[in-house]
């Protein structure tokens, strides 16, 4: 184990750092599983024993300190954490924003649609102080000009009284277009593939996908919406 592989939890107990609980993880998880537990450790959401979320918690870790501890170590676990953590990213602020960036960008043979990573929360400025500031984009492509915005006010600190209408546009004036996305979107598959060309097209990328395409996202989607969703009902 790397130094530091261990940290004092009080009263003497001992626990695995957050980078060393995701190699140990790796023996067991699958890919799909293990890449969701570290966008969790990167990001500001804890998902509580019994399925109930925490939003708004500091990260455990980042992308950078995964890969290094990782890149260090040796051990059971070492491949799989490394072939993992090429796929997480930093900054998800929900589990529904996992799912979102993942099963867009994730590689077509894993079943996501290939499509460049976005910047998670992405800080854009709408003007001066009487407009807010600055707004954290859910999923952002700042260099296309693009946002995915997931129509939900649970984890955003933000958008208090039903101001998404609002924060929309002011995302629009900053120069960006804006995509919004649903629940039911996320969980189907014909929907999300319609939103996914969308997505596609204003980033001036070509979907390829092969003949067996459908059969790899349904496989990815069943390994991330299985518990919350009757498979057959995903398509």
């Amino acid at each position: 184990m790397p130094d530091q592989s261990m940290v004092d939890a009080g009263e003497g107990f001992l626990a695995p750092c957050p980078e060393y609980c995701f190699m140990q993880m790796a023996r067991t998880l699958h890919l799909v599983e293990l890449v969701v537990l570290g966008f969790e450790l990167c990001g500001t959401y804890v998902v509580m024993p019994g399925g109930k979320t925490v939003y708004g918690k500091p990260s455990l870790t980042t992308v950078a300190k995964l890969r290094s501890f990782v890149e260090a170590a040796r051990g059971p676990g070492r491949p799989a954490a490394l072939r993992a953590v090429a796929f997480v990213q930093d900054g998800s602020a929900s589990p529904m924003e996992t799912m979102l960036a993942m099963m867009l960008c994730m590689p077509v043979r894993l079943g996501g649609f290939g499509l460049p990573r976005p910047s998670l929360n992405h800080p854009v400025s709408v003007g001066g102080r009487r407009r807010g500031g600055v707004r954290y984009a859910d999923v952002c492509w700042p260099e296309a000009g693009l946002i995915c915005e997931y129509d939900s006010d649970e984890f955003h600190p933000d958008r208090q009284y039903g101001n998404d209408a609002q924060r929309r546009n002011e995302l629009r004036f900053a120069g960006y277009s804006v995509i919004e996305v649903r629940k039911t979107q996320v969980l189907y598959y014909e929907p999300f593939f319609a939103m996914a060309r969308d997505v596609a097209s204003v980033l001036g990328k070509r979907l390829r996908l092969p003949k067996d395409f459908e059969e790899k996202h349904v496989g990815l989607r069943l390994r991330l919406l299985g518990r919350l969703r009757n498979p057959k009902l995903m398509r």
